[in-house]
């Protein structure tokens, strides 16, 4: 049906009884045999008659279009809630989390070190990484910097190599690691206990963990450490032997070599024979330093 473009309600009846009608109300009149006054009044009434078949269907157009303006509405405003739930959901990721604690909750008895989170994402990984950032110092100077440092930005770090992308506030850090060798026996008696736990931390097999901690028990109770250089020669081998057991592990995922073939091996085997020589090296090294000082 042709839409209605002009309210009926706003027509008004023409004069059926003016000269611009006098030739129908004649010819109504002399059809029916009745009067001019009869036939306008016939014509009258055909008009209303039409006249309220419109406004009927003037009516069901109006109600028609209040009916698809409510459904418009009403889709607008669930498109507008929808929208408004979703933002509402991404401000609440947003939103830091609220502190939620006990009212009978109080501080821990011991200061609570925590090892450098991009250090423990490389443990994690099987990555190496020096034991300087699993003791005291290196535990102490993290948890300033991650305090201190507010809002962290990304950096790119030169590490062995390549390059890699860390905190800022790691990227400080490093500056400050001592490399395994170079570590006092304290040092690393603090450190490979914090190495221990973080292992545990990020999830590493107990029986991997189990293996480092008895090359670290058999370095404590090793005899050479009743000699001068013992200590040193012990660090350099514990150092020799951490890095080439994460290389291994490095080779081996990517050449994938079958079952006992691969470079891998117990870092709780302590080797004498590679000792041996690395105490030759140190003592080489010591007296040749001693000569070219004189």
């Amino acid at each position: 049906m042709p839409r209605i473009t002009v309210n009926p309600y706003e027509h008004a009846p023409p004069d059926f009884q003016g000269p611009a009608f006098a030739l129908a109300r004649t010819a109504i009149a002399q059809a029916n045999g009745g009067t001019e006054e009869e036939a306008s009044q016939a014509l009258a009434d055909q008009w209303t008659e039409q006249n309220d078949l419109a406004k009927q269907a003037w009516d069901a157009q109006v109600a028609e279009d209040q009916e698809a303006a409510d459904l418009a509405e009403r889709e607008r405003a669930e498109r507008e809630a929808a929208a408004n739930a979703e933002e509402e959901r991404e401000n609440a990721k947003a939103r830091p989390k609220v502190p939620s604690y006990t009212q009978d909750q109080t501080i821990s008895d011991e200061q609570d070190l925590h090892t450098d989170y991009d250090v423990l994402v490389k443990l994690r990984n099987y990555k190496y990484t020096e034991l300087w950032y699993h003791g005291a110092d290196g535990r102490r100077l993290a948890t300033s910097l991650a305090i201190s440092r507010g809002d962290d930005t990304m950096v790119l770090a030169k590490e062995g190599e390549g390059l890699s992308i860390k905190h800022t506030s790691s990227a400080r850090l490093a500056r400050h690691c001592v490399p395994d060798r170079d570590l006092t026996w304290d040092q690393f008696t603090i450190a490979k206990g914090g190495l221990l736990e973080d292992m545990a931390r990020v999830g590493w097999e107990p029986s991997i963990i189990r293996d480092f901690a008895l090359l670290f028990y058999k370095m404590d109770g090793h005899g050479i450490r009743y000699q001068p250089y013992g200590n040193a020669c012990l660090l350099i081998y514990m150092d020799e032997i951490r890095k080439n057991w994460h290389l291994s592990y490095e080779l081996d995922i990517k050449n994938k070599p079958k079952p006992n073939e691969g470079l891998m091996f117990n870092p709780g085997n302590l080797n004498e024979t590679r000792l041996a020589r690395i105490v030759t090296t140190y003592l080489q090294s010591q007296a040749y330093d001693a000569l070219a000082g004189q």
